[in-house]
């Protein structure tokens, strides 16, 4: 079977105005033709598809062209489910959106298919530094009046990607602060599965003092305080009511005290 087959070259011609990357198959998947936004696109891939020229992979199987894990394997194998449209990691650096449709003739007999690639790197690249971003704004560690000590408020839904995302953020942070102290302030937390997020912040308490600083918990629900007190047996000795008594705690262990000016002025005046 030739291109001509199934496409007349008026059809292709128009085809090939396409910015789209646009590609021909049998059914067996063996390419037959692509416009020259495809054959632009494959050049970029050219060192990794062993071949010096796009027109090379004409006659060649896309199955073979694509690894045995390539997602592009269940997008064609959609059986009764076309025209079907994903998102495809093609060399691991580009993402594809991919549409893949059956071509019938005039008898209405399946004589292959037409696949739409385009380009979605850029947007693939911007949601991913988007959600960088985002986990970066909703886990904050911030300074507090004593320079040895962090203050980690905890807010919203955790998943394990978030906890893992703070694990790592926290340790971080302390290591690079040279920090004595942190606190996590539960306060404005939403918990779904509490017992699994106890765990994980008992695990992260646990690391931090492996490393040498001391971590305390402050804002626990009503609600939720008997998870914790079940994975921690100690879980009173790092536990405050509210952000206040931890520091007045860390005051005290620091041997320090906060005096007023005034209070100064009239010693003067003594």
């Amino acid at each position: 079977m030739t291109k001509t087959d199934l496409f007349h070259d008026d059809t292709l011609r128009v085809l090939n105005t396409l910015t789209d990357n646009v590609f021909l198959c049998d059914t067996s998947l063996k390419l037959l033709w692509m416009n020259d936004a495809a054959k632009n696109i494959i050049t970029l891939f050219t060192d990794r598809l062993a071949i010096t020229h796009p027109e090379e992979l004409i006659t060649k199987s896309l199955k073979e062209i694509h690894d045995s894990s390539s997602s592009f394997h269940k997008v064609v194998h959609k059986d009764g489910m076309f025209p079907h449209q994903a998102k495809i990691t093609i060399f691991e650096d580009y993402v594809a959106s991919i549409m893949v449709n059956k071509v019938h003739n005039s008898k209405d007999q399946h004589i292959g298919y037409i696949l739409y690639w385009q380009d979605v790197t850029f947007e693939a690249r911007e949601k991913a530094q988007d959600k960088q971003l985002i986990e970066e704004l909703s886990t904050p560690v911030l300074p507090t009046v004593l320079e040895n000590t962090l203050l980690i408020p905890l807010s919203g839904t955790f998943t394990h990607s978030r906890m893992s995302h703070l694990t790592s953020k926290v340790l971080n942070e302390i290591t690079r602060k040279d920090a004595d102290h942190c606190i996590f302030d539960l306060s404005s937390l939403t918990l779904v599965e509490v017992e699994d997020f106890a765990n994980n912040l008992i695990k992260l308490v646990d690391t931090v003092h492996v490393i040498g600083a001391n971590a305390f918990i402050v804002g626990i629900k009503n609600e939720h305080a008997s998870y914790f007190a079940s994975v921690a047996k100690q879980i009173r000795s790092i536990t405050f009511l509210n952000f206040r008594e931890a520091m007045h705690h860390l005051f005290e262990l620091e041997e320090l005290e906060i005096t007023s000016k005034k209070s100064k002025k009239n010693t003067g005046r003594d």
